[in-house]
């Protein structure tokens, strides 16, 4: 019972997360900052999102 309950919450948070707007908003918002202001190349921009998304997919 307990486990389904857990995989139900996080459920609910991955599909908040994708419908909530403001998080696409945000994460445009990076990118814009690290290529306007710090001339970060296409490659760099990639490699930063991707360390920055690997410890939300990491199991906890």
């Amino acid at each position: 019972m307990r486990r389904s309950r857990g995989i139900r919450y996080l459920l609910e948070g991955i599909l908040l997360n994708i419908l909530n707007p403001f998080v696409y908003i945000f994460w445009l918002g990076i990118v814009s900052y690290l290529t306007v202001s710090q001339n970060y190349a296409e490659r760099q921009i990639l490699l930063f999102l991707a360390g920055a998304s690997l410890p939300c997919l990491w199991p906890t």
